[in-house]
């Protein structure tokens, strides 16, 4: 039988374009540092298999055929669903920044990869986490996080949605009554301000304005990417001193998105209300954060 040809030139290669890809996806900051390096594992595993399934030469070359028939591949090497749908957002997060690309790739739910059934785990923030680790970040002078954090918990915005908010953009939700962010995807959306919403991102801007800058969170010398890494490090850090004693999972600063949407649903919003102010595109993925 003749010897398969080695494909690790090959690789490497798909490797060398795909960092420029990784650096500028890290650089807009539209998905959290921590979920960009965990794409970056399912991504050279699909990397991986292209090389060797197609000898593919140009990442820009990917199309639909390539990730179903990777699909079927880890579903052979008995890989679970969950893990293999983490894989398929990975890819086209990635697939959607290659500027070379050639061909769309279809929507996630298009794809064979039924959700399986889960236990439900509360993963939103108790009231009392909340004040410890507002508590915990204004003792330490972390102004930063106290200012996200709090915002996240009034409006549910994602870590990166809050970091990349400008001056620009306060002014305009003071005028308006509402927040207008870019979620995953590119996806656009405008959250209702509230009394609490209002006065922190006022709060914000004056910080920022004194310090002559445009970003809310980003200080001078920083990129977006290294500030998300720096909030989700201090929740990390501190979480032990707040969290009450019934947590299956610690909490994260994402949690705080699972408490936004439990509570508008217990204000009496719809669950399309609800999907539509966290920018949720399909509301069983709502379901899970309020429990339904």
């Amino acid at each position: 039988m003749k010897k398969p040809k080695d494909a690790s030139g090959v690789y490497r290669n798909l490797v060398n374009q795909f960092n420029r890809i990784f650096t500028e996806s890290l650089r807009d900051g539209s998905v959290s540092s921590q979920t960009q390096f965990r794409y970056r594992s399912s991504f050279n595993v699909f990397m991986r298999f292209c090389a060797e399934r197609y000898r593919l030469q140009k990442l820009g070359k990917v199309r639909d055929r390539f990730v179903t028939e990777f699909i079927a591949w880890r579903k052979g090497q008995g890989i679970s669903l969950d893990t293999i749908r983490r894989d398929v957002v990975a890819i086209r997060h990635f697939h959607a920044r290659n500027e070379t690309a050639e061909f769309r790739l279809r929507p996630l739910e298009d794809y064979d990869l039924a959700r399986t059934n889960r236990t439900y785990i509360q993963r939103g923030w108790h009231e009392d986490e909340f004040a410890g680790i507002c508590a915990k970040a204004a003792a330490l002078g972390r102004q930063e996080v106290l200012l996200a954090v709090r915002l996240a918990w009034y409006t549910g915005l994602r870590i990166h949605e809050c970091v990349r908010l400008n001056t620009c953009d306060v002014k305009d939700s003071l005028r308006t009554g509402e927040i207008t962010v870019k979620g995953k995807g590119g996806k656009v959306r405008s959250v209702p301000v509230s009394p609490e919403a209002r006065e922190i991102l006022i709060t914000a801007a004056a910080v920022a304005g004194e310090l002559g800058l445009t970003k809310l969170f980003v200080p001078e010398g920083r990129q977006a990417h290294q500030v998300i890494k720096s909030i989700e490090s201090f929740v990390a850090r501190h979480r032990g001193h707040a969290m009450t004693g019934d947590r299956e999972k610690p909490i994260t600063f994402h949690g705080l998105r699972h408490r936004y949407a439990q509570d508008e649903r217990a204000r009496g919003k719809s669950l399309p209300e609800v999907s539509r102010l966290l920018g949720h595109e399909r509301e069983d993925i709502t379901k899970v954060y309020v429990k339904q």
